[in-house]
C-alpha cells in the first residue's frame, strides 16, 4: 500500500530495498515481477510488431506466470519449498468458494498449456483449431481474475514491494490494449 508513504520515504525505502532488501522484501519483489508479467503479457502476445516466435514465447510465459502467481496466492496448497503470500502478509487468506473454484480452473488451464503436451491442447475432432481462447480479451480476463486476488494480497502486505496493479510500473509500456 504505497499511499501510506510520502515520496521521500518511498525513495529511501526503494533505495534500501534495491541495495539491501530483507528476505520479506525480496520475496515480495519477486512476486510483484510475476504479477506485472501477468498484467503486461496479453499485450505483448498480440503486438504485431514482435516476431511470431517472441509472441509465442510471451504466450507461454503468460501461462507460466499465471500458474506461479496462483500458487503464490495459495489457490493451491504451497509446497514446503515455496514461499507464498502469507509469508509476506500473514493476515492474507486464500480465496474460497466460487472464487477458489474459478481460480483452480484457471490453474488447470494454465497447467495444460505449459511444460507438457496436454491432450486438451489439440482436440481429436478438430485438430486444426486451437482449443484455448488466446485472444487479447480472453488473456486480459484471466489476468483480471488473478490480479483481483493479487490486489487483496497487496493491500494486506503494506509494503512498496507489493503494489496494487494500478501502481504497477515495471512494464508500463505494455499495459494498454493493442493497437
Amino acid at each position: 500500500m504505497t499511499k501510506d508513504f510520502g515520496s521521500a520515504e518511498l525513495d529511501a525505502i526503494a533505495k534500501r530495498m534495491v541495495e539491501h532488501p530483507t528476505l520479506r522484501e525480496a520475496r515480495a519483489i519477486e512476486a510483484w515481477r510475476v504479477a506485472e508479467n501477468v498484467a503486461s503479457l496479453p499485450k505483448a502476445v498480440h503486438d504485431d510488431r514482435l516476431p511470431p516466435l517472441i509472441q509465442q514465447a510471451c504466450l507461454e510465459m503468460f501461462f507460466v506466470h499465471v500458474r506461479a502467481l496462483l500458487e503464490f496466492l495459495e489457490v493451491r496448497t504451497p509446497k514446503r519449498s515455496d514461499f507464498s503470500a502469507r509469508d509476506i502478509a500473514p493476515s492474507y487468506r486464500s480465496p474460497t468458494g466460487e472464487e477458489l473454484a474459478a481460480l483452480n480452473a484457471r490453474w488447470e488451464q494454465a497447467s495444460q498449456q505449459v511444460l507438457h503436451f496436454s491432450k486438451s491442447r489439440v482436440d481429436h475432432s478438430r485438430p486444426w483449431e486451437s482449443q484455448v481462447d488466446v485472444s487479447f480479451e480472453a488473456l486480459t480476463a484471466i489476468a483480471d481474475e488473478v490480479l483481483t486476488v493479487w490486489d487483496r494480497y497487496a493491500e494486506l502486505a503494506r509494503t512498496p514491494a507489493a503494489p496494487k496493479r494500478d501502481d504497477f510500473n515495471l512494464f508500463h509500456e505494455l499495459r494498454t490494449s493493442p493497437d
